[in-house]
Parts: C-alpha cells; structure tokens; sequence
C-alpha cells in the first residue's frame, strides 16, 4: 500500500538528496542557534540568506521577530 504512494510520486517533486540534507543541516544550525522553529525551517530552504549572518545576527539580535525581518 505504501508503495504504491511512493510510486505515485514524480521525481522532481523531492529534492536531490544532497539538498535535502543540506536543508537539514542548515535547519539543525539555525535552531541550536535560537531560530524558532518555523523561522528556521522557512531560512534553511532559502539559499540566499547566508547561514552565519543569520546565526550571527540572532546573538546580536535576540529578538528573532525583528532579526527575520532584518533578513528577509
């Protein structure tokens, strides 16, 4: 039963596996940080915001309402 769901599922709907674990590592660091969770799942999906400047941002920016913003 569940294989044929996973069948169901066209290849380019899921990632490459290197990104995917990329994302997960970028998550796993930007909520040991302090990231909220959600703030770390929407920043670990974009390439764009370096992940240092985000880490670092948010120690000198303890608020991360107004460090995302600062960000995004």
């Amino acid at each position: 039963m569940f294989g044929a769901a996973i069948d169901q599922v066209e290849p380019h709907d899921d990632p490459p596996d290197h990104e995917r674990s990329v994302r997960g590592w970028r998550f796993e660091v930007l909520y040991a940080a302090g990231w909220p969770m959600e703030d770390a799942r929407v920043l670990a999906r974009m390439p764009s915001i370096d992940l240092h400047e985000a880490v670092e941002l948010l120690r000198r920016c303890p608020d991360p309402h107004v460090a995302r913003r600062i960000l995004l």
